[in-house]
């Protein structure tokens, strides 16, 4: 399943997630 939005075409950004003792985790922002 792909997260890309039918009105702007716009895919899902990755990044990272860091908490509040700097663990990172792989995160993904989906467009809106």
């Amino acid at each position: 399943m792909s997260a890309i939005c039918q009105v702007t075409g716009r895919k899902p950004q990755f990044g990272k997630t860091v908490s509040h003792s700097h663990r990172r985790h792989s995160r993904r922002w989906n467009p809106n």
